[in-house]
């Protein structure tokens, strides 16, 4: 099985959690070249007091609601509807 599809190009999402902020993007991979980033998000937990599982719980809300945000835009784009849903989640 080939790295990239037949047009020479690989849609994946990439998930970037932190301990406070966590982000999410869809990236065109080009053999060859440098990835293209075709949707993304950053969200950011306020600074305030809280314990260590609603730290956790905020961090996990915030991936869902950036991942489908970024999902819901890609997926309307025009490039979303060429080159189709990512294939791979890192």
């Amino acid at each position: 099985m080939a790295l990239f599809g037949t047009n020479g190009h690989k849609v994946v999402a990439v998930a970037d959690v932190g301990s406070g902020s966590v982000g999410f993007s869809i990236l065109q991979l080009n053999p060859g070249g440098a990835p293209k980033i075709l949707a993304a998000n950053r969200s950011i937990l306020p600074l305030e007091d809280r314990t260590r599982e609603q730290t956790i719980s905020g961090v996990i809300r915030m991936l869902s609601e950036a991942a489908t945000g970024v999902l819901k835009g890609y997926s309307e784009s025009k490039e979303g509807k060429h080159l189709g849903p990512p294939k791979e989640v890192y």
